[in-house]
């Protein structure tokens, strides 16, 4: 029993969450709307349900009964053989705006038909105040009117009714003001939620363009309080962020003076020293060390390029960087057509050289693949190196992770940061880096992918 239960609620959980992916609208305007769009139609349909179940019905059937009743006086006042009651039946048909006619002698000739619920109500009326005479009740399509054959002892009654004395014409003039008035409701809370949500419409774009460092010229947060709120809480989020930013570049530039000045006071004092088996060791000591700085100091200063993005052409931008390996690798550039990305160029270039200068440690050979779907541009970096084990592929992109077992640790300096700047920098620009098994060249592939 537990069991069943335990796996009834992971059903339903299961078929809640597809009914929320499926019909649940994902946007705020969307949600908004089906809060007022929904109690605002129920409630229209049960007042129309109570209206017409309750009120009209019974005011339909005291319409009938009135009818029903008018027909059976008229049928037993009428004497064709008295003149005196000739004037009591102008009288009587000046009142009940009946419109009929008498055969003295004659019967009803024509048989029942179906009829409709309230065509049925009226005949049992008559029926119940005229219970020993035969009663046909038709409606006519043509002239649209209720005919009455009444049946009596003197002969045949043909009453030809309005059909509004049943149905009333106002009914279809309610349905229209019912749904009339409620689409103008509608109308008028569409654009009110939308001049609502503008106002965060445009605060999350200013964040987004806050975040991927764009500049946001003339924003001024509006809207309700509660979004005025959150626009200058940005505001002043994003300007304590750029002080956090200048000051670490401040710092990171005096620490960048404070440690090359001695490492060059070394070199210098290496090159006037005389020439013995542990001089070159040293001097190699302090080129690693100098390496490392600069790659600390690049992988720490992040966001600190306050350079501006720029609209280029991602084939030629790389055609530009891969000219300068050319002695280095066989490097070939697939591309098909010109694909265009807002980048930070120095920031980019920057991600990119660590990637071929990682290749040109390892391989020889390297295909370059571009290539866009669905307004998303993937750059893949095959090399034919000796590649990353699958258990190493997310781990290769830590900070100061190096893989010493698969790629040569004799190949060349640094501390393993080179792709972990470059991880970095194209998040910074809203997009991902991966690490796998080159399926062309079989040694390592670097797919970048940005945003179009």
């Amino acid at each position: 029993m537990r069991y069943l239960l335990i796996k009834f609620i992971k059903k339903k959980k299961i078929f809640v969450r597809w009914f929320r992916a499926t019909f649940v609208p994902k946007s705020l305007l969307s949600r908004i709307l089906l809060i007022i769009i929904v109690p605002t139609v129920v409630a229209q349909v049960i007042s129309s349900y109570m209206f017409y179940k309750r009120h009209w019905e019974n005011v339909r059937k005291y319409m009938i009964y009135t009818l029903a009743g008018e027909i059976s006086l008229i049928s037993k006042m009428h004497d064709p053989d008295t003149s005196k009651i000739s004037q009591t039946n102008e009288k009587i048909n000046a009142y009940t705006f009946l419109q009929y006619s008498f055969i003295k002698g004659a019967t009803p000739s024509h048989e029942q038909q179906r009829i409709s619920k309230e065509l049925r109500i009226l005949k049992s009326n008559i029926q119940y105040n005229l219970p020993d005479s035969p009663v046909i009740v038709r409606y006519n399509k043509h002239s649209k009117e209720i005919e009455v054959d009444l049946g009596t002892k003197e002969g045949l009654f043909i009453f030809e009714i309005s059909k509004n004395r049943i149905y009333s014409s106002s009914t279809h003039a309610f349905i229209l003001w019912m749904i009339g008035s409620t689409m103008i409701l509608l109308l008028l809370t569409v654009l009110f939620a939308k001049n609502q949500i503008k106002s965060i419409t445009k605060l999350s774009i200013a964040a987004d363009k806050f975040s991927r460092g764009f500049p946001v010229k003339k924003f001024v947060p509006q809207g309700a309080v509660e979004v005025k709120k959150a626009g200058h809480a940005i505001i002043s989020m994003k300007e304590k962020i750029e002080e956090q930013v200048t000051q670490k570049a401040k710092m990171l530039a005096g620490v960048s003076h404070d440690l090359r000045t001695p490492i060059t006071r070394l070199k210098l004092e290496l090159e006037l020293m005389k020439k013995d088996e542990r001089l070159d060791g040293l001097k190699e000591d302090i080129a690693q060390m100098e390496h490392t700085v600069n790659d600390y100091l690049d992988f720490a200063k992040g966001d600190s390029d306050k350079s501006q993005y720029k609209l280029i052409k991602i084939n030629i931008f790389l055609k530009k960087i891969t000219s300068f390996y050319k002695q280095d690798l066989n490097i070939k550039i697939i591309c098909s057509e010109n694909i265009y990305a807002e980048i930070k160029q120095n920031q980019m270039r920057r991600a990119l050289v660590n990637l071929l200068d990682n290749a040109k440690k390892f391989a020889k050979i390297v295909t370059i693949n571009i290539h866009r779907k669905d307004r998303v541009i993937y750059i893949e970096i095959h090399d034919n190196g000796p590649g990353v084990p699958k258990s190493e592929e997310e781990k290769i992109l830590q900070p100061f992770y190096r893989i010493d077992e698969s790629r040569n640790q004799d190949a060349g300096g640094g501390v393993g940061l080179g792709m972990s700047i470059s991880q970095e920098i194209i998040e910074n620009h809203q997009g991902s880096l991966k690490i796998s098994r080159s399926p062309i060249l079989g040694g390592m592939l670097a797919t970048i992918t940005l945003p179009e």
